[in-house]
């Protein structure tokens, strides 16, 4: 019982570490989503140093972001890191139509 919750612990441990590498880069031109398969296009993009990607997007007047899974789509997370939230801070309002 105590060896998977100390699994866990370094589990989450590990994802704090990697999730505090993401840097603002240079933003892609687009993304695929995974769950509907569609092009989209993002108003920043985030690389960390081992290739994982994180796009922002708009839906419905709303920022939304994006992880880079295995098969190279992208997939909504519903946690954001401090590296996505210092990000969206620079960001103006979803609801104006305005280039990032």
């Amino acid at each position: 019982m105590f060896d998977k919750l100390f699994e866990q612990i370094e589990a989450a441990n590990f994802a704090d570490k990697i999730l505090e590498t993401y840097k603002r880069v240079e933003t892609d031109e687009s993304y695929i989503t995974s769950t509907s398969r569609s092009t989209e296009t993002p108003v920043a993009t985030l690389a960390d140093e081992y290739g994982g990607r994180a796009q922002i997007g708009v839906d419905d007047g709303c920022y939304v972001l994006y992880l880079q899974q295995e098969d190279e789509t992208y997939k909504v997370v519903t946690h954001i890191f401090s590296e996505a939230h210092e990000m969206l801070k620079d960001l103006p309002d979803p609801r104006k139509k305005s280039n990032v």
